[in-house]
């Protein structure tokens, strides 16, 4: 054990727990080339929850017999200048390189499982989820369809609201992972009033943005000549905007997708709202192919994760990018010191994101 004494926490260095992700895939490799960087030490401790055995594992596959992980027993045994590690089991782990497996699967599960139970009771300020694939809650044999299901429950959370950030863009999703043909019976004024307020009050409190512009997509086409305006823009999205627009939010739209990402005209808000799945990430995904994170807003903890799949098919190969994983860890510090931030400006008076009446 190379820490045995707890190190004293220090407010302005947050503490962020990795869970590690389907260790059949690339989590490893891009963490091992992450915390390469040493300089990433300066603005958080790491703590990778997952199994020393499978990073010697990984660390022989990529050649970086130079690379190790503190292995410590408890969050507060953690170095704040090292990438640390603690095992969720003593038990040994088959690794299967390229392949999803059911013990990878529950691999994947007991390392967040542990994780969100140390943040819940404070030794984490927040969590980066390694992406593990929504095949691997069924082959671990829960009942959760998908990581944002499993939030809900495990958080003990009623919504999230999902957004896909980097540097320049931020967008979230009115509707969560559903069938295309389901999309219309699902938008209406109250959904998108609250997911309008959602975004409203991340933007301040975890993005430090005072006085946050919001653009809202439109359902239909062409949406901005009145005759062509559809039946959800008039009977939902529309009422939505003005009625937080009366409320002081300032928040425009419903705007065509196509002009609007075409034109730059995303360029001028802090944030977009995107109804459905497709219509946020098709743009996202070409202007910024490969440095988007996940962040799941309105949850009681902080938690992100990098914006790629599991990466079965190109494990051990040594050629996936660390600049999603990596600015994945830096989201989570940065959210955790803009909410101290902003709790320090505004007192500690909880603000619910979830208003009378959308309980």
């Amino acid at each position: 054990m190379n820490n045995q004494h707890p190190e004293p926490r220090k407010d302005s260095k947050p503490v962020i727990g990795i869970t590690h992700g389907n260790i059949n895939g690339i989590s490893y490799e891009v963490l091992i080339k992450a915390f390469s960087d040493t300089r990433i030490f300066d603005f958080f401790t790491p703590i990778v929850y997952g199994s020393s055995k499978v990073a010697s594992y990984h660390r022989k596959v990529l050649n970086r017999e130079d690379f190790s992980f503190n292995l410590i027993k408890r969050p507060d045994f953690a170095n704040a200048n090292r990438a640390n590690i603690m095992n969720i089991t003593d038990d040994e782990i088959r690794i299967e390189l390229g392949r999803q497996t059911e013990e990878a699967s529950k691999m994947s599960l007991l390392a967040m499982d542990t994780a969100y139970r140390d943040v819940l009771d404070g030794s984490l300020d927040a969590v980066v989820n390694m992406p593990v694939g929504s095949s691997a809650f069924r082959l671990a044999g829960t009942e959760f369809r998908d990581v944002d299901d499993y939030l809900l429950t495990v958080l003990n959370a009623k919504d999230t609201l999902l957004i896909i950030v980097n540097e320049y863009l931020k967008i979230g999703f009115v509707t969560g992972h559903i069938p295309f043909k389901d999309i219309p019976s699902v938008i209406n004024r109250e959904l998108v009033v609250r997911r309008i307020e959602q975004m409203n009050r991340t933007l301040r409190e975890d993005f430090a943005v005072s006085s946050p512009e919001i653009a809202v997509l439109a359902m239909n086409p062409h949406c901005e000549v009145l005759n062509d305006t559809g039946e959800e823009e008039k009977e939902h999205i529309i009422p939505a905007i003005k009625e937080c627009s009366e409320k002081g939010i300032l928040v425009h739209g419903p705007y065509a997708s196509d002009r609007f990402f075409e034109s730059g005209a995303y360029k001028k808000f802090d944030a977009i709202l995107a109804l459905y799945h497709e219509q946020g990430l098709l743009p996202f995904r070409t202007l910024s192919p490969s440095t988007g994170v996940l962040y799941y807003s309105g949850l009681p903890s902080i938690i992100t994760q990098p914006a790629h799949d599991s990466g079965i098919p190109l494990a051990g190969q040594g050629e996936y990018d660390p600049t999603p994983t990596r600015n994945a860890m830096y989201l989570a510090q940065k959210i955790v010191q803009n909410r101290a931030l902003y709790r320090s400006e505004h007192g500690n008076k909880h603000v619910p994101m979830y208003p009378e009446g959308n309980e």
